[in-house]
């Protein structure tokens, strides 16, 4: 069941949840070209093709191409990936 399909089963509740969102983190270009620069760097070091560096990743070409030329930030759930690609032992 989707969550929203559980909406109907709570109408009896006198209970309403109400909070503010939180407002979005805004990277700066420099902030997002920073990591994109480190797989560049990275990726020319080890003579890799764009492709490659994606397929290792589980991303697209054009989301490697993104990151590098700071158009964009990976999601965190590519965090892990990204850190084993680019070789770092975290222990």
């Amino acid at each position: 069941m989707s969550p929203s399909s559980l909406l109907g089963y709570l109408p009896f509740l006198p209970y309403s949840l109400k909070c503010l969102k939180p407002a979005p983190y805004i990277y700066s270009k420099a902030d997002r070209a920073k990591l994109g620069k480190h797989i560049q760097k990275v990726r020319r070091e080890r003579k890799l093709s764009q492709q490659e560096v994606a397929k290792a990743i589980g991303v697209t070409d054009a989301a490697i191409s993104h990151w590098e030329y700071g158009r964009h930030v990976p999601q965190h759930w590519l965090v892990g990936a990204i850190v084993e690609f680019l070789g770092y032992d975290p222990l």
